[in-house]
């Protein structure tokens, strides 16, 4: 998959931030990627409150959005990938020492091919004084949220 910039990510959060355009996308989304859905969408999330599920969605949204922005016909993903990248994902973060955060998620940087989009993911986890993400949401998302852009990767390069 060709590198997604900042630029697209922040002119895509843009976009998305228009009334009514993240409910389409996440229409949109819904109709080319159920799988993704039904992963977003899983009996794993059902912890997280009505905030981080809407953030989940809105991040997803921004991800895929960006991604079609570079790559003209993402691959419809499949949720035996999508739940195999997952587990992939939470052994490294289970194999991570640090109590931080930050520190934790350290080792997901290293030679990471989407770097920007792995970064948005994690500005967008950081506390702040809304707090409308909990302690125990943030790592889990952070992980559902690279293991999308892991997959989209994974698939694309695939094609070619």
């Amino acid at each position: 998959m060709k590198f997604i910039p900042e630029s697209v990510i922040d002119q895509t959060i843009e976009q998305l931030s228009v009334s009514d355009s993240l409910d389409a996308a996440i229409k949109e989304l819904a109709d080319a990627q159920p799988f993704l859905v039904a992963y977003l969408s899983s009996e794993t999330t059902a912890a997280f409150s009505n905030e981080e599920k809407d953030f989940l969605f809105f991040a997803t949204s921004v991800i895929v959005g960006a991604i079609e922005a570079v790559e003209s016909n993402p691959k419809l993903l499949s949720l035996d990938v999508l739940t195999e990248a997952e587990e992939q994902n939470f052994k490294i973060l289970t194999e991570t020492k640090g109590k931080e955060f930050r520190d934790r998620i350290t080792p997901f940087f290293e030679n990471y091919p989407q770097e920007d989009l792995l970064a948005f993911a994690e500005d967008a986890l950081e506390e702040d004084d809304d707090n409308i993400i909990t302690a125990e949401g943030r790592e889990y998302l952070f992980v559902m949220l690279k293991t999308i852009i892991d997959t989209f990767h994974q698939q694309t390069d695939s094609v070619k």
